[in-house]
């Protein structure tokens, strides 16, 4: 199986675009962010 390795840039870049998507929905935000480190663990 494949082994992920999140680099700083990827991490920030999940960030600023959650921190974006924050400015209307706090709660979108959270699902953005846990959909695409779920998607990734499968």
């Amino acid at each position: 199986m494949a082994q992920i390795r999140w680099t700083a840039q990827a991490i920030e870049d999940i960030d600023a675009i959650s921190e974006y998507i924050a400015r209307d929905s706090k709660y979108y935000a959270k699902i953005f962010a846990a959909k695409i480190f779920d998607s990734v663990a499968l």
